[in-house]
Parts: structure tokens; sequence; C-alpha cells
């Protein structure tokens, strides 16, 4: 499942990123505690960088807002 999110918030981010800076990553997990917490990672060339963290509501749902400054690659976990 993770892997998936993963493959998706690349896809988004690179897509999306050549048009505006600004974006907007919302989903829903199944079998997710509320309060557990989701990361967004940058990929940089050798290292994973935290760019932001949200914990998933009661029904599952989740949601990242912001702006980057370039294209990059990221991944949630």
């Amino acid at each position: 499942m993770l892997k998936n999110v993963t493959v998706y918030l690349a896809f988004l981010l690179l897509f999306t990123g050549c048009h505006t800076n600004k974006f907007k990553i919302s989903g829903k997990l199944t079998g997710a505690k509320p309060g557990e917490l989701i990361f967004l990672d940058e990929l940089k060339s050798n290292l994973l960088k935290t760019a932001d963290s949200v914990k998933v509501s009661e029904n599952g749902a989740f949601s990242f807002k912001g702006e980057v400054k370039a294209p990059s690659f990221y991944q949630g976990i």
C-alpha cells in the first residue's frame, strides 16, 4: 500500500512541479490507526530529508499542502 502512495506522490509532484510551486496531496488509507503519522520525504542524492508529516484522521484521511522551490522526487512513508 505504501509503495503505491510513494509512486503516486512522485508522479504527482514531478508533473505538477513543472507548472506551479504549490501542491496538495490528499488521500485515504485503510487499516491506518487514527493519529498515526505519515511522512513526506524528499529524495536527495544520498539521503532522505523529511519535508512534512501529518496525522491520519479517524476515517484514515490525510492531506499535505505546501510549496516547493524546484521539481524534486518525494516519497510518502
